[in-house]
């Protein structure tokens, strides 16, 4: 464990902040150029969006001259491997909601809202290539690739994975998306840590974002159906605000789907795990099996060499710094306005 180890994790947690740098930068033109009169094209400022989180993951692996692999882990997959990770991101998908709900009791759904004004404007199909496709797969390389491929050089597999989920969760920049994010970023993590590739988790990412995506279109073509009753509905959900009772109720219903969810997501990922040949290596990363004395030994010896490379350094501290504040101010700011208009 050496130079190159510390240099891999240090590239990284840089590549981290100048994502977030750049990816405020985007932000900010485009809110200038809203300000100056111009309407930038949605499906344009969303690819943008997403290219930026994949840049500096590319240059730091160009700057670093290896072989790509190393960063973008592709092994062949058992076809059975493909087929479970359709289905582990339909099982997880419960779980995922159910966060989503409990995260409005402290915050507001901003994709739930920004799907409401965009589905009148954007086509379907524009909209699965842009989120569902092109999102994931940005996002896949980025944080599943580049970044935890590069943390977990280090050797503490497991601390890779939760800081790269970290990292993934607060690149969302707001409360409501970190929370679920954030899971998402640990079950990636273990897929692509058992599958020896990207894809599976690739597959589960598009899997939800295409469900987000599809399910707003559907209820809009069986509301339009209805005709102006149908328009009069979906106009009240678009202005209306949930309460916390109804968000506790809705909870509370959600909360049986999202634990069979849950439990049947893990079955899967331990079916992904016995396919690939990696079940005892995902047990030995997730303490749940005993090391032998020998074993034991030479594990702690592999663990102090190991915790002299951070997983987070300087840069990284300043991203999650500036990502914090942004999500915190953007929460206070959405409670002022409620307050003030109700």
């Amino acid at each position: 464990m050496g130079m190159e180890e510390k240099k891999a994790v240090k590239g990284v947690n840089l590549s981290f902040l100048c994502m977030m740098i750049l990816y405020l930068l985007i932000a900010f033109l485009t809110s200038l150029i809203e300000v100056a009169g111009f309407s930038p094209n949605v499906i344009v400022t969303l690819i943008m969006g997403e290219v930026v989180v994949l840049i500096p993951a590319l240059i730091f692996v160009l700057i670093k001259s290896e072989d790509i692999r190393r960063y973008l882990p592709m092994r062949k997959l058992k076809p059975a491997t493909v087929g479970l990770s359709f289905l582990f991101g339909i099982c997880i998908m419960p779980s995922v909601q159910w966060l989503n709900i409990v995260s409005q009791l402290f915050t507001k759904n901003l994709v739930s809202d920004t799907m409401l004004k965009l589905i009148d404007d954007i086509s379907p199909v524009a909209m699965i290539i842009t989120v569902a496709l092109i999102g994931p797969l940005c996002e896949e390389i980025a944080f599943r690739g580049v970044i935890f491929g590069g943390l977990r050089r280090s050797g503490r597999i497991l601390g890779a994975v939760i800081v790269s989920a970290l990292f993934f969760g607060l690149m969302h920049l707001n409360l409501n998306q970190f929370i679920y994010a954030f899971v998402l970023g640990v079950a990636f993590a273990l897929l692509t840590e058992a599958t020896g590739s990207i894809l599976p988790s690739f597959i589960g990412h598009f899997v939800i974002n295409g469900y987000n995506i599809v399910t707003p279109y559907i209820a809009e073509y069986f509301l339009q159906r209805l005709g102006n009753k149908g328009s009069d509905i979906l106009n009240e959900a678009m202005e209306s605000s949930v309460g916390k009772l109804e968000i506790l109720i809705a909870a509370g219903v959600y909360l049986i789907p999202a634990v069979i969810g849950a439990v049947l997501s893990v079955l899967l990922f331990m079916a992904i795990c016995r396919q690939e040949g990696s079940l005892s290596h995902i047990k030995k990363i997730l303490k749940l099996v005993k090391d032998t004395d020998e074993q034991g030994e030479t594990e702690r010896e592999n663990m102090a060499v190991q915790r002299q490379i951070p997983l987070i350094t300087a840069s990284g501290y300043v991203a999650i710094a500036i990502c914090t504040l942004i999500i915190l101010l953007a929460a206070a700011a959405s409670k002022v306005f409620g307050l003030l208009f109700g």
